[in-house]
Protein backbone atom coordinates (compact mmCIF):
# COMPACT_ATOMS: atom_id res chain seq x y z
CA UNK A 1 0.00 0.00 0.00
CA UNK A 2 2.85 2.40 0.79
CA UNK A 3 4.31 1.89 -2.69
CA UNK A 4 0.96 2.79 -4.24
CA UNK A 5 0.83 5.97 -2.15
CA UNK A 6 4.33 6.96 -3.33
CA UNK A 7 3.35 6.23 -6.91
CA UNK A 8 0.20 8.34 -6.59
CA UNK A 9 2.21 11.16 -5.00
CA UNK A 10 4.65 11.03 -7.91
CA UNK A 11 1.86 11.06 -10.48
CA UNK A 12 0.23 14.01 -8.70
CA UNK A 13 3.49 15.97 -8.60
CA UNK A 14 4.13 15.23 -12.26
CA UNK A 15 0.60 16.39 -13.14
CA UNK A 16 1.14 19.64 -11.23
CA UNK A 17 4.46 20.20 -13.00
CA UNK A 18 2.85 19.65 -16.40
CA UNK A 19 0.02 22.01 -15.46
CA UNK A 20 2.55 24.74 -14.63
CA UNK A 21 4.51 24.19 -17.85
CA UNK A 22 1.41 24.16 -20.05
CA UNK A 23 0.35 27.50 -18.57
CA UNK A 24 3.62 29.30 -19.31
CA UNK A 25 2.43 30.86 -22.56
CA UNK A 26 -1.22 31.13 -21.48
CA UNK A 27 -0.66 33.71 -18.75
CA UNK A 28 -1.41 37.31 -19.77
CA UNK A 29 1.63 39.58 -19.82
CA UNK A 30 2.13 41.88 -16.84
CA UNK A 31 4.45 44.89 -16.66
CA UNK A 32 6.27 43.44 -13.64
CA UNK A 33 7.59 40.71 -15.93
CA UNK A 34 9.17 43.46 -18.00
CA UNK A 35 11.03 44.76 -14.97
CA UNK A 36 12.29 41.31 -13.94
CA UNK A 37 13.42 40.39 -17.44
CA UNK A 38 15.17 43.73 -17.77
CA UNK A 39 16.94 43.19 -14.46
CA UNK A 40 18.20 39.80 -15.62
CA UNK A 41 20.92 41.91 -17.21
CA UNK A 42 22.79 41.24 -13.97
CA UNK A 43 23.37 37.72 -15.28
CA UNK A 44 25.09 39.17 -18.36
CA UNK A 45 27.32 41.38 -16.22
CA UNK A 46 28.35 38.64 -13.81
CA UNK A 47 28.44 35.53 -15.99
CA UNK A 48 29.11 36.74 -19.52
CA UNK A 49 31.17 39.88 -18.89
CA UNK A 50 32.74 38.75 -15.59
CA UNK A 51 32.26 42.12 -13.91
CA UNK A 52 30.36 43.08 -10.78
CA UNK A 53 30.85 46.82 -11.19
CA UNK A 54 27.49 47.62 -12.79
CA UNK A 55 25.55 45.89 -10.04
CA UNK A 56 27.49 47.00 -6.97
CA UNK A 57 25.75 49.39 -4.63
CA UNK A 58 26.92 52.98 -5.00
CA UNK A 59 25.62 55.89 -2.94
CA UNK A 60 25.77 58.16 -6.00
CA UNK A 61 24.50 55.62 -8.54
CA UNK A 62 22.95 57.30 -11.61
CA UNK A 63 19.91 54.98 -11.43
CA UNK A 64 18.77 54.69 -7.81
CA UNK A 65 15.56 52.91 -8.86
CA UNK A 66 17.66 50.10 -10.37
CA UNK A 67 19.52 49.66 -7.09
CA UNK A 68 16.32 49.67 -5.05
CA UNK A 69 14.73 47.07 -7.34
CA UNK A 70 17.86 44.93 -7.11
CA UNK A 71 17.57 44.90 -3.31
CA UNK A 72 13.80 44.40 -3.35
CA UNK A 73 13.74 41.49 -5.81
CA UNK A 74 16.82 39.51 -4.86
CA UNK A 75 18.90 37.54 -7.33
CA UNK A 76 17.71 33.95 -7.81
CA UNK A 77 14.84 34.61 -10.20
CA UNK A 78 16.73 37.16 -12.27
CA UNK A 79 19.82 34.96 -12.56
CA UNK A 80 17.63 32.00 -13.55
CA UNK A 81 16.00 34.17 -16.23
CA UNK A 82 19.43 35.22 -17.45
CA UNK A 83 20.57 31.63 -17.68
CA UNK A 84 17.37 30.72 -19.55
CA UNK A 85 17.69 33.44 -22.20
CA UNK A 86 21.41 32.73 -22.50
CA UNK A 87 20.74 29.03 -23.14
CA UNK A 88 18.04 30.02 -25.64
CA UNK A 89 20.62 32.03 -27.60
CA UNK A 90 19.66 35.56 -26.58
CA UNK A 91 22.08 38.29 -25.52
CA UNK A 92 22.11 41.40 -23.36
CA UNK A 93 21.07 43.53 -26.35
CA UNK A 94 17.88 41.45 -26.67
CA UNK A 95 16.61 42.58 -23.27
CA UNK A 96 13.93 45.18 -22.87
CA UNK A 97 13.88 48.31 -20.74
CA UNK A 98 11.87 48.17 -17.51
CA UNK A 99 8.16 48.95 -17.65
CA UNK A 100 7.41 52.60 -17.02
CA UNK A 101 4.56 52.66 -14.53
CA UNK A 102 2.48 55.78 -14.30
CA UNK A 103 3.14 56.98 -17.83
CA UNK A 104 0.79 59.76 -18.84
CA UNK A 105 0.53 61.61 -22.10
CA UNK A 106 -1.01 65.08 -21.85
CA UNK A 107 -1.99 64.91 -25.52
CA UNK A 108 -3.93 61.70 -24.92
CA UNK A 109 -2.35 60.04 -27.95
CA UNK A 110 -0.71 57.29 -25.92
CA UNK A 111 -1.85 55.15 -23.04
CA UNK A 112 0.63 53.45 -20.70
CA UNK A 113 0.30 50.03 -22.33
CA UNK A 114 0.75 51.21 -25.91
CA UNK A 115 3.62 53.56 -25.10
CA UNK A 116 5.55 50.91 -23.15
CA UNK A 117 5.21 48.34 -25.93
CA UNK A 118 6.10 50.86 -28.65
CA UNK A 119 9.12 52.08 -26.66
CA UNK A 120 10.69 48.65 -26.16
CA UNK A 121 9.64 48.09 -22.58
CA UNK A 122 7.97 44.74 -23.30
CA UNK A 123 10.31 41.76 -23.75
CA UNK A 124 10.34 40.01 -27.09
CA UNK A 125 8.29 36.83 -27.25
CA UNK A 126 11.34 34.52 -27.20
CA UNK A 127 13.02 36.24 -24.25
CA UNK A 128 9.70 36.34 -22.37
CA UNK A 129 9.14 32.64 -23.02
CA UNK A 130 12.64 31.76 -21.76
CA UNK A 131 12.13 33.89 -18.64
CA UNK A 132 8.76 32.31 -17.94
CA UNK A 133 10.19 28.80 -18.35
CA UNK A 134 12.84 29.60 -15.76
CA UNK A 135 10.17 30.86 -13.36
CA UNK A 136 8.06 27.78 -14.03
CA UNK A 137 10.99 25.48 -13.29
CA UNK A 138 11.68 27.30 -10.02
CA UNK A 139 7.96 27.05 -9.16
CA UNK A 140 7.91 23.34 -9.96
CA UNK A 141 10.95 22.75 -7.77
CA UNK A 142 9.04 24.50 -4.98
CA UNK A 143 6.05 22.21 -5.53
CA UNK A 144 8.25 19.14 -5.35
Amino acid sequence: MAKLNYLLDGVWLLALALYVLVGVDQVPFHGDESMLVSMSQDYAYLVQQHTAGPIQYQSNHPDTAQQELRILNGTTGKMAMGLAWDLAGYELDDLNDPWWWGFSDPSGDWNEWTWNIYSGHKPGDGVLHAARISSAVLGISGIW
